[in-house]
């Protein structure tokens, strides 16, 4: 549950800067950017908590993507 969490924050990251171009609040600067860009590109930190989530790394990506064209 806790890296499925950490997931889910990371892409609630992402998704924040792709809408608004702003960090979290209390986020050291840049983490936003970092997320989004990670997240398209199936980058090493979305590995990373996909295969401690028991997520695959390829098909989060896909969606996320997909989820910000709509």
């Amino acid at each position: 549950a806790l890296w499925s969490a950490a997931l889910a924050l990371m892409l609630d990251d992402a998704r924040r800067y792709h809408r608004t171009g702003k960090d979290p609040i209390g986020a050291p600067l840049g983490t936003g950017k970092r997320a989004l860009r990670d997240v398209l590109s199936s980058g090493p930190m979305l590995r990373r908590l996909c295969s401690m989530a028991d997520q695959e790394p390829e098909w989060v990506s896909e969606r996320f993507d997909r989820s910000l064209q709509s």
